[in-house]
């Protein structure tokens, strides 16, 4: 029996195979996470693979191919790009960020801002030369 072979764009389909482009493989989850980290981060994968003390080929498999990984793995990999463990498993992160104690500028604002509009725009007045000065002095 003779197969019978298409080429497109420089790769072979057979009969048997879906019409159209073949979709590319899906990265797992972990691995796209650690994909998208890498890349905000502006790290190869070897330069990542440094980090980490393992391979190119090392961090390009945990990227594109399902694995498990030990927690002290995780953890070092998570360090190695600044991020969550959390987020490299695509869970929502449990942590709360909540402000911290209200800088004294902001205070100040806040309580010039029930000031009445008179006295409100002294302070623009005095804010602004202070401003002007410092920017001359730079």
């Amino acid at each position: 029996m003779q197969a019978v072979f298409q080429i497109i764009e420089n790769e072979v389909y057979t009969p048997a195979m879906p019409a159209g482009r073949p979709s590319k493989k899906s990265r797992p989850l972990l691995g796209g996470n650690i994909t998208k980290a890498r890349k905000e981060k502006g790290l190869t994968q070897l330069e990542l693979a440094q980090l980490l003390g393992m391979t190119q080929q090392g961090v390009a498999y945990l990227e594109r191919e399902a694995t498990s990984l030990k927690v002290d793995q995780l953890a070092a990999i998570a360090d190695a790009l600044d991020t969550s463990v959390d987020f490299l498993l695509g869970r929502p992160s449990k942590v709360k960020r909540i402000g911290g104690p209200t800088g004294r500028g902001k205070r100040l604002f806040e309580a010039a801002a029930k000031l009445p509009r008179a006295q409100q725009d002294k302070v623009y007045d005095v804010l602004e030369s202070f401003v002007k000065d410092h920017g001359k002095a730079s």
